[in-house]
């Protein structure tokens, strides 16, 4: 074992920075009786500094996530360690007994997962899941160990903290579920975080907002993190170092400057060529036709019953009068923060959550009227891809038979069926071996894969899309945003794209959708959007995403997006339950409608700021 005087890298001005974490020459394996069958992980090391920040991206499946759960010896069956050492405070984990580990854990290092849906227990409340972890490190009582709990879940904006506390996982969105796990973890005031995808799920603002208070929680403690993303505009604004995984082995690191602006590798070079962007041609519907879907005044709504017979029931409105148009051809893009109602709104469409009131018509039938058999002919038009695909993907099923399970209902001879499969799996970029293996052997983008090859093989006229490339590295969304463009352009139908990444939405969306709170706030085409955004919201949900462009060296460079700094319309505001108050939608172009107060005075003089020159 090194010393702690041994444990020490040299700086720039000569001076001697005490290591916290050392990797050295780590191998990790997949074993079956005993025999190796496949390294995933080969000759990986890499130093950390206390309160440092050090990023590692590369591809879905280029062993990130493993190098992550082998610092807590918390790999998966059948993965073992081969070589190699990490050393914690000089300490070799990997000679630990599993009593220190169990001390080592939450209370030294700390690790955020990339779904928060499996890393949460499903049948224990919030409350009791964060409190675990202070029972076990510390001596509080019960009662000093609540006001801590809510007071962090309060610095992870978590609205009605301490309600929250006795509710479960699964009454959460993906968003706040994220912000909860980080907020378990960060109670423990950890030395070493190790953050894998930790906002993946997280729109930009609330992206910025979690990885600030997760800096500013790692300077007070000199907390380490070890951020695992796919997403350069973090990676470029909080980590000091990166270092660049392709199929397990270290191809290139340095600081973050050096490496995004003049990468030497060609496989840094394209890694980063694939990084979502506007494409620079006019921008035009794939196919424009009449109206597939449209949504009337739709209202989705959440009913707490009491058991007292006195108590009132609470009433929670999700989805306030929305109402929206997509056409066949088309992509249509929902975005806004965690929470504001997407996931919601495109379930509520399909039928999967009930509505309390409006109209949802596809192919001029209402679906809201419907009886459950002309529903079920209707499915396989109708199709969603879930945000989380390890809660959506059946864990006893293999690969071939989830994606195929949409075709047992069609007539289709069984050699047929089989050649649908086999061409899906290729189409979504799977290797044809994947189809018999388990969705718990797969990482988590290709787990997505297999989602949204489930989703396209009954060749659906509607795509529901709920964040479907969140999960998966830059090159992998750029295959799949690419491969959903063409299976568009052939087969001719619509995607309602729900998202939080703006680079995705510019890249795919023919028009663009803003939802807060369960309101929609503007709306338009994409160019309108991006370029002329006009309510408040739109453009704080602009400033906070990164601008991605290239420079002369085929490297990169990261910069805030530049929104007009100009004086919101007359009559835009925040439109909060409390008000009592439903916007109305001013029409100030051709197809861009903004919420206003429906106050007749302010609509029209909104109207003329807009003609008179807003940009």
């Amino acid at each position: 074992m090194k010393t702690e005087a041994e444990q020490t890298i040299a700086t720039g001005n000569g001076a001697s920075v005490a290591l916290l974490l050392e990797i050295s020459d780590l191998n990790i394996g997949f074993f079956r009786r005993d025999k190796e069958v496949q390294r995933v992980v080969e000759d990986f090391s890499l130093s950390l500094e206390a309160s440092e920040i050090f990023a590692v991206v590369g591809e879905s499946g280029s062993g990130k996530t493993m190098v992550a759960r082998s610092i807590l010896n918390l790999l998966p069956t059948g993965a073992r360690i081969c070589g190699g050492a990490i050393r914690l405070h000089g300490e070799n984990l990997l000679t630990a007994s599993p009593q220190r580990m169990r001390e080592i854990r939450g209370g030294q290092i700390g690790m955020v997962f990339q779904e928060p849906m499996v890393t949460l227990n499903p049948s224990l409340t919030i409350g009791e899941q964060m409190a675990e972890g202070l029972r076990l490190h510390t001596e509080m009582s019960d009662q000093e160990i609540k006001e801590q709990c809510v007071e962090m879940l309060r610095r992870v904006r978590v609205p009605n903290a301490e309600q929250c506390l006795s509710r479960y996982p699964h009454e959460f969105s993906g968003g706040m579920r994220q912000r909860i796990l980080i907020a378990s973890v960060m109670l423990l005031k950890p030395k070493l975080l190790v953050a894998d995808e930790p906002t993946t799920a997280l729109d930009v603002c609330l992206q910025a907002e979690i990885l600030d208070l997760m800096v500013e929680l790692s300077r007070e403690n000199q907390t380490s993190v070890l951020l695992i993303s796919h997403d350069l505009g973090i990676v470029e604004r909080y980590a000091r170092r990166v270092l660049v995984m392709q199929r397990g082995r270290v191809i290139e690191t340095g600081t973050i400057r050096q490496v995004l602006s003049s990468p030497q590798k060609l496989y840094t070079k394209t890694l980063f060529s694939f990084l979502p962007r506007r494409p620079s041609e006019n921008h035009q519907t794939v196919a424009v036709g009449e109206p597939l879907l449209v949504v009337r005044n739709l209202r989705v709504q959440y009913v707490k019953r009491f058991w007292q017979p006195w108590r009132k029931p609470s009433v929670h409105q999700v989805v306030r009068q929305v109402g929206l148009t997509v056409r066949t051809g088309e992509t249509v893009a929902v975005v806004g923060e965690s929470g504001s109602g997407k996931t919601t709104l495109g379930r509520a469409i399909l039928r999967l959550k009930e509505s309390a009131a409006g109209e949802i018509l596809f192919q001029g039938e209402n679906l809201l009227t419907l009886g459950s058999r002309r529903m079920r002919q209707l499915r396989r038009d109708l199709q969603i891809v879930f945000q989380d695909p390890a809660s959506s993907l059946d864990p006893r099923m293999r690969v071939g038979d989830i994606i195929g399970e949409g075709l047992r209902h069609l007539n289709l001879g069984e050699k047929e069926r089989r050649e649908r499969v086999v061409q899906t799996i290729e189409e979504v970029g799977l290797p044809p071996d994947d189809a018999r293996r388990f969705p718990h052997e797969l990482s988590g983008g290709q787990r997505q894969r297999v989602a949204i090859g489930r989703a396209i093989i009954t060749r659906p006229r509607l795509i529901v899309a709920d964040e479907p490339v969140s999960a998966l590295d830059v090159t992998v969304q750029a295959r799949i945003l690419t491969l959903l463009k063409d299976l568009q352009r052939n087969y001719g139908f619509s995607y309602l794209f729900i998202t939080h990444d703006l680079g995705v939405v510019e890249q795919i969306a023919d028009r663009v959708i803003v939802l807060y709170r369960g309101r929609i706030l503007e709306s338009g085409t994409r160019d309108s959007i991006f370029d002329q955004p006009q309510h408040p919201y739109t453009r704080r949900l602009l400033k906070a995403g990164a601008l991605i462009t290239g420079n002369d060296q085929g490297g990169f460079s990261v910069s805030a997006r530049v929104v007009a700094e100009t004086d919101a319309p007359p009559g835009t505001k925040f439109f909060d339950e409390a008000d009592g108050e439903e916007p109305v939608m001013v029409e100030i172009a051709p197809e861009h409608l903004v919420a206003c107060s429906s106050d007749a005075e302010r609509t029209e003089g909104m109207k003329r700021s807009v003609s008179g020159g807003v940009k």
